[in-house]
């Protein structure tokens, strides 16, 4: 039976699109994904020739693999058949899986974002499922799905999560809120303001002319 093979950029291998950014996942290097309905396991697999050379055997191990992600570079540590004569790399559908993943959430980790692995930690924190996380914060739930299995959320919906889950965030978010409103209000009090008094005393004039002088009165200002 022939082995269904296909080229992916390494890059964003089964890794979801985020819709809401409308930024692709940038991807330079190419790697061989088989398929893992297809591909020998076991001892049968390691004893796959290499699909490049053609000599060599592959073999499954961990080794660094790069990648980009939104125009960044990353490398994870992940597993896949490497042949051990041209160091072609190999990856199985579900290996090309935990890849993305790994990159999504090494993209994470250098931007502060909640990784895969916390959200599901977060979720099951909260005894949700799903659904119930989804209705929670109003959000679809193919948002949640996505995001557990490598969707990198933007930052404004990290806040939003972190905000609706964790006590300790929103109690520090609302106490930064109320110092605020409270600044702004100190702030509108100490304004100063035009007053108007009812008993100012009017102004009359009062001009000068002095002997010899041919230039003209000298106007003169005074209350009464």
């Amino acid at each position: 039976m022939p082995v269904h093979l296909s080229l992916q950029a390494t890059g964003s291998p089964n890794l979801p699109e985020d819709p809401d950014s409308g930024r692709g996942q940038e991807a330079e290097d190419i790697v061989l994904v088989v398929s893992s309905a297809h591909a020998r396991i076991g001892k049968e697999r390691e004893m796959m020739k290499c699909f490049q050379c053609g000599k060599g055997r592959l073999v499954n191990k961990f080794v660094e693999i790069p990648g980009q992600v939104r125009g960044e570079s990353v490398s994870v540590h992940a597993e896949a058949s490497v042949c051990g004569r041209c160091g072609f790399q190999v990856l199985s559908s579900a290996q090309s899986a935990a890849y993305g993943l790994a990159v999504a959430d090494a993209y994470r980790e250098r931007h502060g974002l909640l990784t895969s692995k916390e959200l599901k930690e977060i979720r099951k924190t909260l005894a949700m499922s799903q659904r119930d996380l989804a209705a929670f914060l109003r959000i679809g739930v193919a948002s949640v799905k996505r995001w557990e299995v490598g969707l990198i959320q933007d930052e404004a919906m990290d806040r939003l999560i972190r905000l609706g889950t964790n006590p300790q965030i929103a109690r520090a978010n609302a106490e930064q809120l109320e110092r605020r409103l409270q600044g702004r209000i100190v702030e509108r009090r100490a304004k100063p303001r035009l007053t108007y008094s009812m008993h100012c005393r009017p102004l009359y004039a009062v001009f000068s002319v002095r002997k010899g002088v041919t230039s003209g009165p000298t106007l003169l200002l005074a209350a009464a």
